[in-house]
């Protein structure tokens, strides 16, 4: 696999939210679907967004130098969050555009199950080193295929617990495509049972892993505490 990090247009995700949201208002009718006409409107707002991030991440203080991108709660299903470095670009009618990618943009992706994962052993076993396939996610449609696991660890945070592991990998959901240095992780909470994962992707050191020198990168313990300290997420 390449080192160098293809990133997705932040823009692209909002582009998507739209649509998801709006195609869950086109299913039913009513309240519903006012809703998702709501909520896609919302997109375009930075502050609806900010808000809407803030209150699933459990945050009150993004990270310095990441935009918020996507907040979307799926009733019964998940609720899932993005935040990207690249500043999503409107035009004078308000819709999104496409925006130059940039080798060193930084993405997270967080998703909140609301329902227990059948195969919640099997992302058990990928935290505690027993397997290196994450395909258990594949049922919220982000697939990660990994290159190479450099390093499992283990963090207490004030909020919550949080074990992660370091690879290179891709990245993939329906609509985008992201590879280079990806950290996974698991925030285990102790009010309940409920399945998070946060999937941290950035740019591969200079030199590559290869190097051993994460400092500085998404891969860097310092970095993954200070980043992971600004959420909340047992909630």
């Amino acid at each position: 696999m390449a080192p160098n990090q293809k990133s997705r247009s932040a823009c692209l995700w909002i582009g998507i939210g739209c649509v998801v949201v709006l195609a869950l208002g086109a299913a039913v009718v009513g309240g519903i679907t006012f809703w998702g006409y709501k909520k896609a409107q919302e997109f375009k707002d930075p502050v609806a967004r900010g808000r809407s991030v803030g209150e699933i991440l459990g945050s009150t203080e993004l990270p310095e130098g990441y935009f918020p991108i996507l907040g979307l709660k799926v009733p019964w299903v998940m609720h899932f969050a993005v935040l990207t470095t690249e500043e999503p670009r409107f035009g004078d009618e308000g819709n999104a555009e496409a925006s130059v990618e940039s080798a060193e943009e930084r993405e997270f992706i967080y998703v909140k199950f609301l329902r227990p994962m059948k195969e919640a052993q099997e992302l058990e076993d990928f935290f505690e080193g027993r397997i290196d396939d994450p395909s258990v996610l594949d049922d919220s449609n982000i697939h990660v295929d990994i290159d190479e696991v450099v390093r499992r660890g283990a963090l207490q945070l004030a909020a919550f617990e949080a074990r992660y592991v370091v690879t290179r990998a891709r990245v993939e959901t329906n609509e985008t495509e992201s590879e280079g240095l990806t950290i996974l992780v698991s925030f285990d909470c102790t009010e309940d049972s409920l399945t998070r994962v946060g999937i941290w992707t950035g740019p591969e050191p200079v030199g590559g892993v290869e190097s051993g020198n994460l400092v500085g990168t998404p891969g860097d313990e310092t970095e993954i505490r200070a980043f992971l300290g600004h959420f909340s997420v047992c909630h």
